[in-house]
């Protein structure tokens, strides 16, 4: 019978759920792209709370672009404070 450390169990969990985290960000990356460029702005406002706490520690092209579009259609929406929030949160990435 094959013996497994319990510890190598736990990190091969971990770094497969990172995997998939990264690849939702991007998938639905692709969608919000998709409707910004549809100029679906209330559509791109309904995935903020989906994509925006995927970010996490990432500073990256695709999380500048988010913040972006988020606060672009914020904008259009004609919520300025917020949409500033997010286009400063965009020129803060390191």
């Amino acid at each position: 019978m094959l013996r497994i450390k319990k510890g190598f169990v736990i990190l091969i969990f971990c770094c497969g759920s990172n995997l998939l985290s990264a690849q939702t960000f991007e998938t639905l990356y692709k969608k919000l792209d998709s409707l910004y460029l549809l100029e679906d702005f209330s559509g791109c406002l309904q995935l903020e709370s989906v994509i925006v706490p995927l970010i996490g520690a990432r500073q990256d092209t695709l999380v500048a672009n988010t913040l972006f579009y988020i606060g672009d259609s914020y904008r259009n929406d004609f919520k300025m404070e917020v949409a500033l929030s997010y286009f400063l949160r965009e020129r803060d990435l390191a």
